[in-house]
């Protein structure tokens, strides 16, 4: 599982960087795009069905 994501990873990575280089997407696009998708991602987070790690309660953590 974990070799597929990073195959994944590399070839969205070389997507990006040609469609980038080619000037087929300028940066003044690329960046309000990535700034879109991490809030999107920010938000899918706080969803109540996505459990928060064990390391984060307050229960976990000694005084």
């Amino acid at each position: 599982m974990l070799k597929r994501e990073f195959v994944y990873a590399i070839r969205i990575d070389l997507e990006k960087d040609t469609i980038v280089q080619s000037d087929r997407l300028s940066l003044n696009i690329e960046v309000p795009i990535l700034f879109i998708a991490g809030g999107v991602l920010l938000l899918i987070a706080r969803f109540p069905s996505i459990p928060a790690p064990s390391w984060l309660n307050d229960d976990n953590r000694t005084k």
